[in-house]
């Protein structure tokens, strides 16, 4: 498997690579997207950042739900694809 990080950063400058400790990195920043669905009921978000709370709920133009977790998401990938 080929990342392309250069091409994703490049694609994405309000991203950046930081170190996590070891030989691991994370992806750090800001991205733009867009999520198309419906609901009858707020959405659940869960955050690990006060501040990162603060922002969504400002930013968000629907009834939101936040959970605290107290480290970082335990999901073994996320996907993520550009339109």
């Amino acid at each position: 498997m080929q990342w392309r990080i250069g091409d994703l950063l490049a694609k994405y400058p309000g991203l950046r690579l930081r170190p996590a400790g070891g030989d691991q990195l994370k992806l750090a920043g800001s991205l733009l997207f867009v999520a198309k669905g419906s609901t009858d009921g707020p959405v659940e978000i869960a955050v690990n950042n006060p501040d990162d709370q603060a922002t969504l709920k400002q930013a968000a133009q629907f009834p939101v739900v936040f959970h605290r977790t107290a480290g970082e998401p335990k999901e073994d990938s996320v996907e993520i694809n550009p339109q």
